[in-house]
């Protein structure tokens, strides 16, 4: 028992090591840092993501509004081809406001150039327009060099595109917003401005052929079906975002109606041009009109864009700084949680280390106590009921092993007391064998001595009276000692009952613990189907996006409970193990008990014998001393006729004789039995005197 206490402290020692609760919150701490950096990384990769969409926003719009004047000047261009020589001061403030756009041009280049990857294809393209602008006014290859200069200047747009993600928008609503400002209006309105440029100029001369009627009727077809495109983009925006119906809802139907107008007037006057009804300059303003609207679309649509992207950005910051006090707070929580578990944990251990202390020293007084209300409530439950079914045993064998020391104490004095009278009869009956056969040889004297013969005969009827009286007692003694040993043959009866049931009640204990095993192991399948279920909730909450989010936070708590679940269920399990091995200890020191126990009942029982022995043969000894007393009486109350039967006496003497020696060899064969019964209760005096030491041990 001491050394299953001893075991208990050093068990609850090794939990007081501080490394396993560092260890717990690195368990914690970890996954969650790495979560943390996770999130962190991917808001600052949508954040970033976004901010370089914005960059694209910003670089095509004055890419667009240069395309636009591009136009224009190649429009004119062509009428001055045509012998319109009134347009002449307009295409050159057009050409020196191209200028100034793209120098503006270069210098967001020169900031946005390198991220975008422009820088090459803005040099290209004003290598072109200076090509351009170098040539008369009236030549005839304007024309294509300005639509191959807008065609850079879209494939431009499409870079930026790219270049800044605006392509892979992932919501419907800015997606559209941007198909729109990158692909559609752009592509639409060369469509349309090349049907200006060309349809102003046929429109000035009067005449078509047919290949510029197959070219105006190919632009028609690419402008209606593009122009249907840009619609549908903007009504689709408004559906998926209602926010965007007060700006976008009624240009887009407005400009809807004017490209219908438009088509209506190129059917009219350019595919039908012998029933044409317009000249050159008013189909050309109403031409640039419809573009104008759609550059207004586009800047509608590009700034809605950039609001959109900022109100994306100013979410996701607003999710992170959310995150973020999430993330401080359950950092807080747990380690409130944290030191608080420890402290608890500690106090517990420290004062089941303190209550074990004192039942290593023996004293049973106290019960382990703790405030807490978790797994070790189970351990320390069963180590006072341990305890208690120990005290229990203590007391039992305490109170047998009393009673055992007093019944051995007294058989050891009564024993004592019998072999100083057996030994006082053993000398007497030595004496009275001498004097019976000095009468016996000095028969042929008796009658000179016949007084001496009187006193000796009186002597010996006293002695005789003493020997009887002596025989009686050390008879009762006997008895009373048989008594005592069949009292002790009892109480070891008794020790065995206890320790038998000492034994049942260890293997109950060895059962209990198997018992809780199982539900230790009953406890790690619950944590492996919650880590199970944990991980099932987490991808499902991945697959839900944004919607499964505070699932997820769901999830990550469930993983967390699993962990320390199946953190407390291994260490309840190892508690579980070394109380196992202890009491399997105890098992086997109980049957040892057991064993010891069986043989002390052997030498009782033998002891009982022994002593039945000795009282049969102190029965035969008081017999024999009764009868020599009574013949002592009767020669003393015939002492006056020895003289006349000295002969019958000399036959008497020498029977005395005889029947003296046999008395004397019986007194001597118990004297010898008693001695060892003396040993034998000796023996039994240390052994229940040692096992009161003992038990004495113990404070109850």
């Amino acid at each position: 028992m001491y050394r299953l206490f001893s075991v208990s402290v050093k068990v609850m020692d090794r939990l007081r090591y501080t490394y396993k609760f560092i260890l717990i919150g690195l368990l914690v701490l970890i996954p969650m840092s790495v979560m943390f950096y996770i999130f962190q990384d991917s808001m600052k990769g949508l954040i970033d993501f976004s901010q370089k969409e914005k960059l694209g926003v910003e670089y095509i719009v004055p890419v667009y509004g240069l395309i636009s004047d591009i136009q224009q000047s190649r429009g004119l261009s062509h009428r001055y081809s045509k012998q319109d020589k009134s347009v002449s001061e307009s295409l050159k403030e057009v050409r020196k406001q191209i200028e100034g756009e793209l120098q503006q041009l270069k210098q967001m280049d020169a900031r946005l150039g390198k991220e975008l990857k422009t820088k090459d294809r803005l040099s290209d393209i004003n290598g072109k327009w200076q090509a351009v602008a170098s040539k008369p006014l009236d030549d005839p290859e304007l024309f294509d060099q300005h639509s191959l200069l807008i065609a850079d200047l879209i494939a431009l747009i499409a870079a930026v595109g790219d270049s800044s993600n605006l392509i892979l928008d992932p919501d419907l609503d800015s997606y559209y917003l941007m198909d729109g400002i990158v692909n559609k209006i752009p592509a639409s309105m060369e469509n349309a401005a090349k049907i200006r440029g060309i349809g102003s100029g046929y429109l000035s001369v009067g005449a078509m052929d047919d290949t510029g009627r197959d070219e105006i009727m190919e632009l028609y077809s690419l402008s209606k079906a593009s122009m249907a495109d840009i619609y549908r983009g903007a009504s689709t925006a408004i559906e998926v975002n209602e926010s965007l119906r007060s700006e976008l809802g009624q240009i887009g139907e407005d400009n809807n109606l004017l490209a219908q107008s438009y088509l209506s007037m190129v059917e009219q006057n350019l595919l039908d041009f012998d029933n044409r009804q317009l000249d050159s300059s008013p189909f050309f303003e109403q031409s640039t009109g419809l573009i104008n609207a759609y550059s207004k679309l586009f800047e509608l649509e590009a700034s809605n864009l950039t609001r959109l992207l900022d109100i994306r950005i100013e979410k996701y910051r607003t999710k992170t700084n959310a995150f973020n006090a999430v993330v401080l707070a359950a950092v807080l929580l747990l380690t409130y949680l944290f030191i608080g578990f420890y402290l608890s944990v500690s106090r517990s251990v420290i004062s089941i280390k303190k209550t074990l202390g004192l039942f290593e020293q023996g004293d049973l007084r106290g019960k382990v106590t703790i405030s807490t209300k978790d797994e070790l409530v189970e351990i320390v439950n069963s180590i006072n009921a341990m305890v208690r079914s120990f005290k229990q045993t203590i007391l039992s064998s305490t109170q047998i092993v009393n009673k055992v020391y007093e019944s051995s104490t007294d058989l050891t004095d009564r024993t004592a007391r019998s072999v100083e009278s057996l030994n006082d009869v053993n000398r007497n009956i030595e004496e009275l064998a001498k004097d019976a056969e000095r009468q016996a040889a000095s028969m042929d004297e008796s009658s000179a001595a016949m007084r001496e013969i009187a006193i000796g005969v009186q002597r010996v009827a006293e002695t005789s009276s003493i020997v009887s009286d002596e025989s009686t007692l050390t008879l009762e003694e006997a008895r009373q000692g048989g008594a005592a040993i069949h009292h002790a043959v009892k109480q070891m009866q008794l020790i065995h009952q206890s320790v038998d049931a000492s034994a049942h009640l260890v293997q109950f204990l060895e059962s209990k613990s198997n018992d809780i095993g199982q539900i230790i192991d009953v406890i790690k399948d619950i944590s492996e189907q919650t880590h199970l279920l944990s991980l099932n909730a987490s991808i499902e909450a991945a697959r839900a996006g944004e919607a499964g989010r505070g699932f997820s936070v769901v999830a990550q708590e469930v993983k967390k409970l699993s962990e320390q679940s199946a953190s407390s269920a291994a260490m309840i399990t190892g508690f579980i193990h070394e109380i196992e091995s202890k009491t399997k200890q105890l098992v086997l020191a109980m049957k040892a008990e057991v064993r010891e126990v069986t043989e002390g009942m052997t030498v009782i029982r033998e002891a009982d014998e022994i002593f039945m022995k000795i009282v049969r043969n102190s029965e035969s000894v008081t017999g024999n001393v009764h009868d020599i007393s009574a013949s002592t009486e009767e020669m003393s109350a015939s002492a006056e006729e020895v003289t006349a039967s000295i002969d019958e006496m000399s036959v008497i003497y020498r029977k005395s004789s005889n029947n003296t020696n046999e008395v004397s060899s019986l007194a001597h064969s118990q004297l010898e039995t008693i001695s060892r019964i003396w040993a034998a209760a000796n023996e039994l005096t240390d052994m229940a005197n040692e096992s009161k030491e003992q038990l004495n041990k113990f404070i109850i």
